[in-house]
């Protein structure tokens, strides 16, 4: 919580010499200057969006214990624990968490409040002013309106940048089809520097590329040696710039391409057809455009609609036997293309349950939903029985809120072992508490 509290307001312990240095080994010590480290506010979870799921599912337990614990001294630790979690919470600005908590806080309502006619009538009044509240605040207030937007569907340039070019290579050319439907083709001779570059659009039209100019921006300028030959050419319209480099001293030629702000990397020089080099491996690769479902918008929650829309076509040939855990990265359809920038690649499908069912078969899913269903009708009954034990209700109260929090986080994220832990830790106290009263009832 303190780490997360200080990452909210800017200062990042792991920015500093010191903490550089002991997480560096010794003999790197001389790179402790030049190593950084992320910003945003993950305490020590890598990622913000998990310790967000963290903190929503460990808060209700803190303010439980708050509420629950008589020792001073204890009291004011999880006291002050709780400030510290939620600081964290706002820090981290993962809606998902948001939306997840909102739901958690009227789920518990209903659960507590709904025991006979009266109060099941008043509670469900309370959650509708609630949810009224919640609707007009999100309408009227623009920060609300446009975060959830943003949440849902993306800003304008990020819903752009989801919309993906359909690159393929062919036997003789590499094709290249724009997000708004245009495409051009593209080869090269690898023995003509001068004139071996051609760039057609789709009635077979020669595009015209003029030398390029790369003014101040130094990522682009061309340089040349004695063993290289460099060209550059451009075309505006297309947002497109060509290199080509030919030298002794790789494997096989290869052209490079910048277009709509991508560099891209291909080879005639494998065995005469065109393949593209994947980023960091420097494989050459064919390229085949991956199937892909159009369920959900690709901005949808942060760009996960675009790996759903993807990883929901792995389902057709293993929906009952999965393809194995942790298995996603290596039969996910990758559009290689897609990430010649950052040369990284979805190694989760961004939803705990899309990810079970995926992996290990629709058996292991829904035996996870069976699972999650006992254990919640398990604590409803609990919580909502005559049996004395008003503390280890609060306790099991708690623990049902930070799970119901898990799970619905868990719709659009995966069960990572940063969190997962916890996950079956509250439920196995939580399901401890249910039968030990069970139990109880029994004896007496």
């Amino acid at each position: 919580g303190m780490i997360g509290t200080l990452q909210t307001f800017g200062i990042n312990i792991f920015n500093t010499h010191i903490v550089k240095l002991l997480m560096l080994p010794r003999n790197e010590w001389d790179y402790a200057e030049d190593m950084t480290v992320g910003d945003g506010v993950y305490a020590t979870m890598f990622n913000p969006d998990y310790f967000a799921v963290y903190t929503g599912m460990i808060l209700p337990v803190i303010i439980i214990l708050v509420i629950i614990v008589r020792n001073t001294f204890w009291r004011g630790f999880a006291a002050v624990n709780a400030v510290l979690i939620i600081i964290c919470l706002i820090g981290a600005k993962t809606s998902s968490v948001y939306i997840a908590l909102f739901c958690t806080i009227l789920v518990a309502a209903l659960v507590l409040f709904t025991r006979n006619r009266k109060s099941t009538a008043a509670c469900l009044i309370c959650c509708a002013a609630v949810i009224a509240v919640a609707t007009v605040s999100i309408l009227l207030i623009p920060s609300l309106s446009n975060r959830l937007h943003t949440a849902f569907f993306g800003t304008e340039v990020y819903q752009a940048s989801m919309k993906d070019p359909v690159i393929e290579t062919l036997n003789n050319e590499i094709s290249f089809t724009y997000p708004d439907g245009k495409m051009i083709h593209i080869t090269y001779d690898a023995d003509d520097t001068e004139d071996g570059i051609s760039v057609t659009d789709e009635n077979n039209e020669s595009i015209p590329l003029v030398p390029f100019d790369a003014g101040e921006d130094e990522d682009y300028i061309i340089s040349s040696d004695s063993d290289t030959d460099y060209l550059a050419l451009s075309n505006e319209d297309y947002e497109l710039t060509v290199f080509t480099l030919v030298t002794d001293e790789e494997p096989f030629h290869y052209i490079r391409m910048l277009i709509m702000g991508k560099e891209y990397d291909f080879t005639n020089g494998v065995d005469g057809t065109y393949h593209y080099i994947t980023p960091g491996m420097n494989e050459p690769v064919r390229i085949t455009p991956p199937k892909k479902y159009h369920i959900f918008p690709d901005a949808f929650m942060s760009g996960r609609g675009w790996i759903w829309n993807y990883s929901l076509t792995m389902l057709k040939k293993s929906m009952v036997t999965g393809i194995g855990s942790n298995d996603f990265i290596f039969e996910f359809p990758h559009d290689y293309a897609h990430y010649a920038n950052d040369c990284e690649f979805d190694v989760k499908p961004h939803s705990m349950y899309l990810q079970q069912w995926i992996e290990n078969g629709f058996p292991a899913f829904i035996l996870l939903c069976a699972f999650c269903f006992l254990y919640l009708k398990g604590s409803v009954g609990f919580l909502r029985s005559p049996t004395p034990g008003k503390e280890e209700k609060m306790i099991a109260l708690g623990l049902f809120c930070g799970i119901i929090c898990y799970m619905i986080s868990g719709l659009v994220n995966d069960s990572m072992m940063f969190i997962s832990p916890f996950f079956w830790i509250f439920t196995g106290i939580g399901s401890g508490l249910h039968r030990c009263k069970k139990n109880d009832r029994v004896a007496d």
